[in-house]
């Protein structure tokens, strides 16, 4: 099964800039969350992420977990690094 992408826009607004931040950083951090998330297979929902990180533990002993994006809302992949 392959991962798919949503047609979902991925404008969603990401977590508020804490108090007495630079709006200046906030958006540079906003920019390169989006950037960040973009760049990241994404799947809509825990169990596509899950079946794919299944896959990669038993072909490549690469242990991965899925992980709920705050950026865009979907799903993505977290390495853990190879399996012992």
């Amino acid at each position: 099964m392959s991962p798919r992408r949503s047609s979902r826009a991925r404008e969603r607004p990401g977590p508020p800039a804490p108090r007495g931040a630079d709006p200046g950083q906030a958006a540079a951090r906003a920019v390169r969350d989006r950037e960040r998330c973009a760049a990241k297979q994404w799947f809509e929902t825990r169990e596509e992420a899950a079946a794919l990180a299944l896959m990669h533990r038993t072909q490549w002993g690469e242990d991965r977990v899925p992980y709920a994006c705050d950026v865009c809302g979907g799903w993505h992949l977290a390495s853990r690094g190879p399996r012992a």
